[in-house]
């Protein structure tokens, strides 16, 4: 992406890497082990938190953000989309659920905004969630691709989807040029 002009910032969202301990000092790492619906229905405040960060300190205005979000990382980033709470140019699901971990995705499609959306999706999964997802989105510009391996759920993508880095960054130049 780095390659492609892009700047990035890859977050770790609470109860994730760094980003274990909460404000108050709990461990919201055991949250995320034991699939706490509220802590993964807070996260879309990371991503807005993440997003203010990169105007303030990158100068990344909302008509050159994008969103990459990648299995539970989708639910999010649709949430951060549909409340407002964050307005990229487009976003790009890598193996989206439609209520994964208690984020009511199909819920926050009722409020998605007139964005470009890729979603990504293995063919083992596909009918699982992508199709619905996409079904949904289509007649808004939703685009789906399956990809026809298995074993490659969210970021398992990364290193084994022959050139799937080049495939979203070239999308994203295509969505970012043409000014949606």
């Amino acid at each position: 992406m780095n390659r492609a002009g892009f700047t990035t910032l890859a977050m770790d969202l609470r109860g994730h890497g760094e980003s274990r301990q909460a404000e108050d000092g709990s461990d919201d790492g055991a949250r995320v082990l034991d699939r706490d619906p509220k802590l993964f229905n807070a996260m879309y405040l990371d991503v807005a938190a993440a997003v203010d960060w990169l105007r303030e300190h990158r100068h990344i205005s909302g008509n050159r953000l994008a969103l990459v979000g990648a299995s539970v990382g989708c639910s999010v980033a649709m949430h951060a989309v549909a409340s407002g709470a964050v307005i990229p140019a487009a976003v790009v699901l890598m193996t989206p659920g439609t209520n994964y971990l208690g984020v009511p995705t199909m819920q926050h499609i009722k409020s998605w905004p007139d964005r470009s959306l890729l979603i990504l999706s293995s063919i083992e999964e596909q009918d699982r969630d992508a199709v619905q997802i996409h079904r949904a989105l289509k007649n808004r510009g939703a685009e789906l691709v399956v990809l026809k391996q298995d074993g490659i759920h969210g970021t398992r993508m990364f290193g084994r989807v022959e050139g799937i880095e080049n495939r979203i960054a070239l999308w994203l130049l295509n969505v970012m040029q043409a000014g949606k």
